[in-house]
């Protein structure tokens, strides 16, 4: 009578499913084909192949799902779609060779832009400094002010 608790367990878990792909899913690096689709570009389209609609597009995604099926890392993958159509088929170049400027021209581009608002920040403060400052209006000239002022509203008025 104790067995049969085991036994009612064991039996759930076989036809849960949680036996065999359980086990295999364990030690397979396995990625999924919506992961993989923003790493790879159509090669008709020019487009992330998640974006893509075209017959290409399908035979490149249907490439992907075998080999997601053989349970092949992202790397793998990669690897495998740059020997069938080339590196361009990758939305992110490599970072060796000559490739490696798609990565370092946009920082450097940024890092220039922000140097010189730098230095035009820099150069219009200093030209602030170098106006010349007003002297204090004196209780005379503030008077005579005054009484033009009233003198020109006298005449429009």
């Amino acid at each position: 009578m104790r067995r049969t608790p085991i036994i009612l367990l064991a039996a759930w878990i076989s036809l849960s499913g949680f036996t065999a792909p359980a086990l295999a899913a364990a030690g397979c690096p396995r990625t999924t084909e919506v992961a993989m689709e923003s790493k790879i570009m159509c090669q008709v389209c020019g487009v992330p192949l998640a974006l893509a609609n075209s017959l290409e597009a399908d035979r490149e995604r249907a490439l992907i799902s075998r080999l997601v099926a053989r349970c092949e890392s992202p790397t793998q993958i990669e690897a495998a779609m740059v020997a069938e159509y080339g590196p361009s088929i990758l939305a992110t170049p490599p970072a060796h060779g000559f490739a490696i400027t798609a990565w370092l021209v946009p920082g450097i581009a940024i890092a220039a832009a922000a140097l010189g608002i730098g230095g035009v920040l820099l150069s219009v403060r200093r030209r602030r400094r170098d106006v010349p400052r007003l002297a204090p209006v004196t209780a005379a000239e503030e008077a005579r002010l005054d009484a033009a002022l009233a003198s020109y509203t006298r005449r429009d008025g």
